[in-house]
C-alpha cells in the first residue's frame, strides 16, 4: 500500500486489475478511488472486508463521503 501512495509511477488501471488478480482488495479499492469511481471503491470494501468496522476504516483512511 505504501509504494501505490507515495508514487504515481505505475499505471492505475493496471494495478487494479493486479489487485483483483491477488485479491489485494484494501489496494484495489485506494487505486479505484484515486481514478474516482468511488462507488465500486466501496463495493470493493464491503463485498471482501472481513466486517463493516473494517469497511468504515478504510473508507475514512482514503478519505471516502457520500458526496
Amino acid at each position: 500500500m505504501h509504494f501505490l501512495q507515495a508514487t504515481d509511477a505505475y499505471s492505475p488501471l493496471a494495478a487494479v486489475e493486479t489487485c483483483e488478480k491477488y485479491n489485494l482488495h484494501k489496494e484495489q479499492a485506494f487505486l479505484l478511488v484515486k481514478l474516482g469511481n468511488i462507488e465500486e471503491a466501496i463495493n470493493v470494501l464491503i463485498d471482501r472486508c472481513e466486517s463493516m468496522n473494517e469497511v468504515i476504516e478504510y473508507a475514512v483512511i482514503f478519505r471516502i463521503n457520500g458526496d
